[in-house]
């Protein structure tokens, strides 16, 4: 018989904070337009809510990760940032679609394709004079990841790509703080694609909005430095209020009553990625049949656990395809 966790005496706290009145207030100073405070305060909640090591960080390293995701326009959502806990102390690590939104949010690329490559496709590049880069993903079981790349246009005309093997990013993950736990391993993909388009960055000219979200966040920083942020966001004194005088109590038996929604199963967050895209279920059948993918489907519920688990991995390069099988059959 499954129980509900017993909050963390903590919890009550946290939650208190989060959603006084005057914190999101302050909350929304810091946020871009468009982002309302409430919303984001229920995304800092769940994300407490559902990990209870989160429940045992301070609140005041907490609250200073949500105002630095507020400042730079980012949802601790589990898909653009992830709220890490690491003792007492709450850190974060900003995911690869928080960077790929700030490229085009601030008109920094023209265009801007990151990726991992697995065994069985076919990959060619060279740096250069006369670099190039060639990806051509199997159409059959692609195997491990073995590399990943990025390649950035330019809006000055300029091209630029980036390469790592496998022990190149694993040798950056052995060096994270959160490199056996957190989405290094829930969403290693991804944390490839992060990885390779940071370094490719180093040269980029990046506006300082843009720089802030790829530097910006805890991956690297060693415990010792976690109770001073040296980073460009600088919050104001008062931004976290005082510990609030909350019935514990009560509180705890609101938290133990509380239903919390699911994580969307990966088949319903690819098929909202490629609604997201433009295409539509039946693109995406069609798609995945011309690349024999998954065996015979007659609908989307064919497709497996396991199935769905690496077409959301690998949701660029499924989108792509889609993108081509439409330019194919247009012309």
């Amino acid at each position: 018989m499954e129980t509900n966790p017993v909050p963390h005496k903590k919890t009550p706290e946290i939650r208190t904070l989060i959603e006084g009145q005057d914190f999101q207030q302050k909350l929304a100073t810091l946020l871009p337009d468009g982002m309302h405070p409430r919303r984001f305060v229920q995304i800092v909640w769940m994300a407490v809510a559902r990990n209870p090591k989160l429940q045992q960080c301070t609140p005041a390293s907490i609250l200073r990760c949500v105002g630095e995701l507020a400042a730079m326009g980012i949802e601790p959502d589990g898909r653009r940032a992830h709220l890490i806990p690491r003792k007492d102390q709450c850190t974060y690590i900003v995911d690869y679609k928080a960077i790929k939104e700030s490229l085009h949010r601030n008109k920094d690329v023209v265009s801007e394709h990151s990726d991992v490559v697995r065994e069985t496709d076919i990959f060619e590049f060279e740096y250069g004079s006369n670099q190039f880069l060639r990806h051509r993903p199997s159409i059959r079981e692609r195997g491990e990841i073995i590399a990943a790349y990025s390649i950035v246009k330019l809006p000055n005309g300029g091209e630029a790509i980036e390469v790592m093997t496998r022990d190149e990013i694993e040798s950056v993950r052995k060096r994270s703080q959160a490199g056996n736990d957190g989405p290094w391993i829930t969403d290693f993909a991804e944390m490839s694609k992060k990885t390779v388009f940071r370094r490719l960055s180093k040269g980029l000219p990046l506006s300082n909005r843009t720089r802030e979200v790829v530097d910006h966040d805890d991956d690297t920083i060693a415990p010792s430095e976690l109770s001073a942020p040296k980073r460009a966001t600088v919050l104001p004194e008062s931004f976290v209020p005082a510990s609030p005088q909350a019935s514990t109590a009560q509180a705890d038996l609101e938290l133990a009553s509380e239903e919390l929604p699911s994580e969307p199963p990966d088949l319903e967050r690819v098929l909202q990625k490629v609604h997201e895209a433009g295409f539509s279920q039946d693109d995406l059948l069609e798609t995945l049949r011309a690349i024999r993918f998954g065996g015979k489907l007659e609908k989307v519920s064919d497709i497996s656990p396991r199935k769905a688990k690496q077409l959301l991995e690998d949701i660029d390069t499924l989108l792509e395809q889609i993108k081509q099988r439409q330019s194919h059959e247009a012309d």
